[in-house]
């Protein structure tokens, strides 16, 4: 009987099981809260079950079974089978249960990477490892060493690219089905049958999964995702497929497109791996924390729907397959190909970013300051104790705190900043610390303009950090900033930034800019812009810390995560920070605007020795929290510090 008959047979047996098992997987996940909890870096809004790659093994198993028991009746294969390709479904079988913990109960990454290590090594010792290049990089034959290296290697790449483009509904397992759909023709073109079989039985049970991803209902309980176990499961059997197809087989001589094969089937993926992975290392970030700068994320920032995108890079990868393979069958060298379906790769990225939005920008820089995962959260103690208030339909009070003493000469240049913001739904708590100068009676000019909207406390206070935690306890905002008494705002919407941001970023907990200090007696001229733009969380390690000035946060993170702390003369602002930022990893976002000009001399700029105690005070607070501290590391700052100074000065000069 015709092989493509027993090919299709695969198909059915595999899609009839998964289409009875898959269901009753849905509605043991929905009796026992089993789902995907949407969050900031992630496009679902509603809890979906995420296990549906479960089905992948046991219904592929189905299918390959009966259909090889109808085969065997017809053709002799005992002797294609080897106890190599059994040691492998092994493995197969164990990353695919490690993917399903992970979907139940979340494991370390290094578990993880742990765990496929110890599978990947299963091919080289079953004496499955990829042993030519084909030309690529003009290699052909390699060392055995090299080959068992470089095999692990790639099995531990292919997982991790197929697990990572797993972002939006149909993108993996659609991949997966033209990569598998391609394997079959080549495994069938050099007559291989049992893993067309394999290929078309795993097709047939991802079938059935994309239905149900592409089309189910939350509300019916119909959607579902693929989860770890379905990814890591297909990575692992795309990456062994590839190198079977690849490698040298004296028995079944491999296709003479070899490594360009697998090379083209995954190329969306694993190009995609490497140059988001790249990005992350180059902001500092860990290669696998999650973001949204995938490609499917950059297609949808610049405005096209899930379908679209997915549409988009699945025939993508069909006209790559094509054009690889073409330019191999008229001759052109394997090197070249690949040259080229880099430079393509490239030119497409470069275009995405360049007509992305500036908000969706924001939006992705917003996933580097923070992690959103709850698993991660728990593990770190960071499970917030408040709920998070919903800004989309309502107006944000905005809280500004100010904090006088003795505050005459410049109070009047903050109140006026004040009133005249665009955005005028604020109160002004001012904590005054028993002024021996006219500072009440310049504020008080000012009650009518403000009206209600402030709010004014006299009383002895333990200095500047007490006299804001009075005010920020008194604040009846949504959002709270402090502004001090000889600062001003350096525009006036600074305050309708902040607000838009808050209502723009879905769970946003704090927002902070750029300041620029100015000499008391020539407010034109800036002495140093200090920019924001560049931190990090981690850089507080170094002494780092963003504006101040320009920090805006919702109130209930001071109740959640404590006040000022006053037992600190100077720097009790870094310890806020560095609690906030770092310890409990609060979701910030940047925002590219100078927020207020400050005026020079104040208790931090006063010389060598308020600069020593800044020193003693960061090295204090990132000790409390059980950090270890370098003061070479601190040595940094003073230099970026000198550069930022440096750099105004230039700019003053050229008029920039």
């Amino acid at each position: 009987m015709n092989v493509l008959f027993y090919i299709i047979l695969a198909f059915l047996f595999s899609a009839v099981s998964s289409a009875y098992i898959l269901p009753r997987v849905l509605r043991m996940c929905h009796r026992n809260g089993i789902y995907d909890i949407p969050s900031l870096r992630k496009i679902h809004k509603s809890k979906i079950p995420r296990i549906g790659g479960i089905v992948f093994v046991p219904t592929t198993a189905i299918g390959m079974t009966l259909t090889l028991m109808l085969y065997v009746e017809t053709t002799d294969v005992a002797d294609t089978i080897k106890t190599g390709t059994l040691f492998l479904g092994v493995g197969l079988l164990f990353i695919y249960l490690v993917g399903l913990l992970d979907d139940f109960f979340g494991l370390s990454a290094n578990f993880k990477f742990g765990v496929q290590f110890v599978t990947a090594m299963v091919y080289p010792i079953v004496g499955l490892y990829l042993d030519n290049l084909y030309g690529l990089l003009g290699i052909y034959e390699l060392n055995r060493t090299v080959a068992y290296i470089l095999t692990v290697f790639l099995v531990m790449f292919v997982v991790n690219s197929v697990n990572t483009i797993d972002g939006i509904d149909g993108l993996c397992s659609g991949l997966s089905v033209i990569a598998l759909s391609v394997y079959c023709y080549f495994f069938y073109s050099i007559h291989n049958y049992i893993f067309c079989f394999f290929c078309a039985a795993l097709i047939g049970s991802i079938a059935v999964f994309m239905y149900y991803n592409l089309h189910g209902n939350p509300e019916r309980g119909t959607k579902t995702f693929m989860g770890d176990c379905g990814s890591l499961m297909l990575g692992y059997t795309l990456s062994y497929l590839g190198i079977k197809l690849s490698a040298s087989n004296e028995l079944v001589p491999p296709p003479q497109a070899g490594i360009l094969i697998p090379l083209s089937v995954l190329l969306i993926p694993a190009f995609d791996l490497v140059r988001v992975a790249i990005g992350r290392i180059m902001k500092g970030v860990h290669p696998f924390h999650p973001d949204k700068t995938h490609i499917h994320h950059l297609l949808m920032f610049n405005g096209f729907s899930q379908r679209a995108a997915l549409i988009i890079l699945l025939f993508a990868d069909l006209a790559i397959i094509v054009l690889n393979m073409t330019l191999f069958n008229i001759g052109l060298q394997i090197s070249w190909i690949v040259m080229l379906d880099i430079a393509l790769y490239a030119v497409s990225i470069w275009a995405l970013y360049r007509t992305m939005p500036t908000s969706s920008m924001e939006q992705i820089q917003l996933t580097y300051t923070y992690n959103d995962d709850p698993i991660i959260k728990q593990e770190k103690g960071q499970v917030k104790s408040y709920v998070h208030p919903d800004f989309s339909d309502s107006e944000i009070m905005v809280s500004i705190i100010v904090a006088t003493y003795n505050s005459a000469a410049t109070i009047a240049d903050t109140l006026e900043s004040i009133l005249r913001q665009t955005y005028q739904n604020f109160d002004v708590v001012l904590c005054d610390g028993l002024s021996q100068d006219n500072t009440l009676q310049v504020v008080e000019s000012f009650r009518e303009r403000f009206g209600e909207r402030l709010r004014i406390y006299s009383e002895a206070d333990n200095g500047i950090y007490d006299a804001m935690n009075k005010g920020i306890m008194r604040a009846t905002g949504d959002i709270v900033g402090i502004l001090n008494s000889d600062d001003f705002y350096t525009s006036d919407d600074v305050l309708e930034s902040i607000v838009s941001m808050f209502k723009g970023v879905p769970l946003l907990e704090a927002v902070y800019g750029d300041v620029h200090y100015v000499k008391p007696n020539n407010l034109n001229r800036p002495v140093r812009y200090y920019s924001s733009k560049w931190f990090r969380p981690r850089y507080m390690r170094m002494g780092f810390m963003p504006a101040h000035p320009s920090f805006y946060c919702l109130k209930e993170l001071y109740a959640t995560y404590g006040l000022y702390r006053l037992d600190y003369s100077i720097a009790a602002d870094f310890d806020q920070l560095f609690r906030l930022l770092f310890v409990h990893r609060i979701r910030a976002l940047y925002i590219h605007k100078d927020f207020v000009t400050m005026r020079t001399g104040g208790a931090s700029n006063s010389g060598l020795k308020s600069h020593l105690q800044i020193v003693r005070d960061h090295a204090k607070a990132i000790h409390s929290y059980g950090y270890q501290v370098s003061y070479t590391l601190f040595s940094f700052r003073y230099i970026y510090k000198s550069i930022e100074v440096i750099c105004s000065r230039i700019k003053y000069l050229f008029g920039r």
